[in-house]
């Protein structure tokens, strides 16, 4: 069985390094809803997955454009529900050493 508190530590991992290091304008504040939708391989509503997050609707909205820039989040239309993605560039911390092309690549990019 998967752990979820495992996939959180990764998640919290990910945001962190986008943070410091990314740029591209991902929040630690996204990690809960985006936990929720993992765990549930579900959909929220915008509203609610910026509600989740406890900011401001001027600071949840570009958040939630960034995350779909970056590919934690897929949404069918522009303004339709969303739900987890997985970017190829988050491989590396989501599923460490699952992928051995992930690691390659991130290692040459370093």
């Amino acid at each position: 069985m998967f752990n979820l508190q495992a996939m959180e530590d990764r998640l919290s991992a990910l945001l962190a390094h986008e943070t410091h290091v990314g740029r591209r304008g991902l929040r630690l504040e996204a990690l809960r809803p985006l936990h929720c939708l993992f765990a549930t391989q579900g959909e929220l509503l915008r509203r609610d997955f910026a509600n989740m997050t406890g900011l401001g609707e001027r600071t949840a909205t570009p958040l939630i454009g960034n995350l779909l820039a970056a590919g934690l989040l897929r949404s069918d239309t522009s303004r339709g529900p969303v739900r987890f993605g997985i970017p190829m560039d988050g491989l590396l911390f989501l599923f460490p050493s699952l992928w051995p092309e992930a690691e390659a690549d991130a290692a040459a990019s370093a």
